[in-house]
């Protein structure tokens, strides 16, 4: 009976590790870094996005820079233009993503407040930052994937 009741304890801590384990726990060292926006982001552009290289920077003080980025991500029209600002970041987790919270101070080199959230999702050696365009149900995403190192 000793042993009935070791296997269990023993098969109910592996168990709880091993889902433990499907639950993805981003930090703050998976976000810094500069990120580019994606292949099939890119498309939802069509020619305004030639020729440019969107890009976010974060530094692991908690601040940003954004680069050439889709200006809808910033409170304009889809498809009107490119922007570039800074600001703050901080990351909250849920459950299976994370919120990455940006908080623009400037715009096109402009004082002007904006908040920004992308889902960090993916798994923790290849996330994605994702921003849903429209209803999330629709699927069309502008995603941003990290650079890689060369």
């Amino acid at each position: 009976m000793i042993a009935v009741r070791a296997a269990i304890g023993t098969f109910v801590l592996v168990s709880a590790a091993a889902l433990g384990g499907c639950i993805l726990r981003f930090d703050t060292h998976d976000v810094v870094g500069r990120w580019v926006l994606t292949r099939d982001s890119r498309r939802l552009f069509k020619e305004g996005l030639a020729g440019i290289n969107p890009s976010i920077e974060f530094a692991s003080a908690g601040t940003f820079s954004a680069t050439d980025i889709p200006a809808e991500l910033v409170g304009s029209e889809p498809d009107s233009a490119i922007a570039s600002g800074h600001g703050t970041w901080t990351l909250g987790t849920r459950r299976i993503d994370a919120d990455l919270r940006l908080h623009f101070v400037s715009v096109n080199g402009v004082p002007r407040e904006y908040g920004l959230v992308l889902s960090m999702r993916g798994v923790t050696n290849n996330p994605v930052l994702t921003y849903f365009r429209g209803d999330p149900d629709s699927a069309v995403m502008i995603e941003f994937e990290r650079e890689s190192k060369k």
